[in-house]
């Protein structure tokens, strides 16, 4: 169908969308305003739900020199349906067409196997149902694996019988398809019949893209291919955008819990742990397991506050890089959201002021005040400090960092004293110069999102450098600090900081093949610079890890 010429594919009626797909299953719209990167998911998104891959929603359809699948090859792909290797088939697959090959090649194929399985005689049909195929193919990235499939299933949303089939592949990535209990000459002749049903003019359509088409197909009921494209690369490449739209599902209280310990980011609390044990041990005070338990949960509080608002302010930005946050904070809902951390910032408050009246001292809920507000400005208006260049690298230290482990101090009775406090800065400035990595390695995706973060205020190669020297000085004060504290116990200095100082010329040593590798791709485009970081940059949680136990051990022992 053509619409007038701009109208913004977000204003068509997502009901009539959906009446249109289940009457034709192959829904092409021209006409329609040029989409922008991050606007196709939350267009897609009022489908239903988004599929999240590890890079996101938005799967980039374009021939790719390193190609190791054959997808992203001019060559042919076979027929398939779409979330077969990760077992959750979508309901629509949404297509928007930025660049087309001149003339024949790259057609996208669809066939509506309903209307197959309409053709086939009763004979047909009944030996039909009783097949089953073993699809295995080599697991790489986001998919791969083996499973097993009936040919014959019913539309989860028609209910009418349709056909799940996938071609052999043959090429990168190669998938294998036999027939369960059938011997290999059996199933290839069952293979070719499929073929040729599949393959009929009147149930096959072969779309000839133009630039600026949005397709919509029922996945559920297609399979569909590409027809190859040899020679098309220059100079008019083809390049498509798809993301794949799950079906709406009744809420559980399984999913309903599960989004809500998603959008607390519970994957950081391994990083958590030692900046709330670390002072915890190094304040010396034995208090009871009720009082311990009271204030990590104060500390936990404070982190989930901190993440639940980025989530929910990012949920739109997120739609494209962290789906997974971003449904998890739709499928929640922004109401329940923002109960989860109204309700998270009364208890933080209540158990601050607590502890700050058993302690009878007014730091606590002071600290917990402030780290609120911070951390609330960190993700909102009108601080904003996660976009505001270097701001960002303050505001992450004071709010990750020396509030919590000063907060935590202080929780357990301790004065906030000068030595501990430079021990806290040091600490969080030693992690912050490791983080400040993984920003750098964001930087592609966060200025597409529109943000200035530290590092794309930096550059990649500066913010290199700026990490090196934050970890490089944040360490030895870190070391010297804890140093001087061992030694004034008269504990046995140099074992026990042996783990940190191991840990820091590890990290340096990795930041220093890090900048090596930027440094020789000087010259060349931001993005080819960012991908010669990454394979250095994965190691940031590993760097994070070991100083982290390294500072635990030294203070496990100084507690001791």
């Amino acid at each position: 169908m053509s619409v007038a010429p701009g109208t913004p594919f977000g204003s068509i009626p997502v009901d009539q969308l959906h009446a249109w797909v289940r009457e034709h299953r192959v829904l092409v719209i021209r006409g329609c305003q040029p989409r922008e990167r991050m606007e196709l998911p939350l267009d897609a998104r009022r489908l239903g739900p988004l599929q999240a891959w590890s890079f996101g929603s938005i799967h980039e359809l374009e021939v790719k020199p390193d190609a190791d699948n054959y997808l992203y090859t001019d060559r042919a792909v076979p027929l398939h349906w779409d979330g077969a290797f990760v077992g959750e088939a979508p309901r629509y697959l949404v297509f928007h067409c930025l660049e087309a090959p001149s003339g024949s090649g790259g057609e996208t194929q669809f066939v509506d196997t309903a209307r197959v399985w309409a053709k086939l005689d009763t004979a047909t049909r009944d030996r039909f149902r009783s097949l089953q195929f073993r699809y295995s193919t080599e697991k790489k990235a986001y998919y791969g694996g083996s499973f097993v499939s009936p040919l014959v299933v019913e539309h989860e949303t028609r209910g009418d019988a349709v056909l799940r089939f996938a071609e052999p592949v043959d090429d990168l990535n190669a998938v294998r398809v036999e027939v369960l209990g059938l011997d290999p000459l059996q199933s290839a002749a069952i293979l070719g019949e499929l073929r040729t049903a599949l393959r009929q003019g009147d149930c096959l359509l072969a779309h000839p893209w133009i630039p600026g088409d949005i397709v919509i197909a029922d996945n559920l009921g297609l399979l569909h291919g590409r027809a190859a494209f040899p020679g098309a690369q220059r100079p008019q490449p083809r390049r498509i955008r798809r993301v794949n739209v799950l079906r709406t599902k009744t809420r559980t209280l399984r999913s309903t819990l599960g989004d809500a310990l998603r959008i607390r980011r519970p994957e950081f609390m391994v990083a958590e742990v030692p900046i709330f044990l670390i002072p915890a041990l190094l304040s010396r005070r034995s208090v009871s397991v009720a009082e311990w338990l009271e204030i990590a949960v104060l500390f936990l509080l404070l982190f989930h506050v901190g993440d639940m608002v980025n989530c929910l302010a990012d949920r739109r930005l997120d739609a494209v890089f962290k789906t997974r946050l971003s449904e998890a904070v739709f499928g929640l809902g922004v109401r329940n959201v923002t109960v989860q951390i109204v309700a998270s910032c009364v208890g933080a408050l209540g158990i601050a002021a607590e502890r700050s009246l058993r302690t009878e001292r007014w730091e606590p809920v002071v600290l917990v005040a402030a780290g609120l507000v911070l951390g609330l400005q960190y993700s909102l208006r009108p601080l904003f400090a996660k976009g505001r260049g270097l701001l960002q690298i303050a505001t992450l230290w004071a709010l990750l960092f020396v509030g919590p482990m000063s907060l935590v101090w202080t929780s357990f009775g301790r004065a906030l004293e000068p030595l501990p406090l430079a021990l806290f800065g040091a600490y969080g400035l030693m992690q912050q110069g490791i983080v400040l990595v993984n920003t750098a390695e964001d930087i592609p995706e966060d200025r597409a999102s529109g943000l200035r973060t530290s590092a794309i205020a930096l550059g990649v190669e500066r913010s290199l450098v700026a990490a090196q020297i934050m970890a490089l000085v944040g360490g030895l004060g870190t070391i010297g600090i804890l140093g001087f504290m061992l030694y004034q116990d008269g504990d046995r200095v140099v074992l026990s900081l042996l783990a940190l100082a191991g840990a820091l010329g590890l990290v340096l040593s990795g930041m220093g093949g890090a900048r090596r590798a930027v440094r020789a791709k000087a010259g060349a485009t931001e993005r080819v610079v960012v991908d010669a970081l990454r394979p250095h940059a994965r190691y940031v949680p590993v760097w994070i890890s070991l100083t982290a136990l390294g500072a635990l051990v030294a203070a496990a022992l100084y507690r001791c």
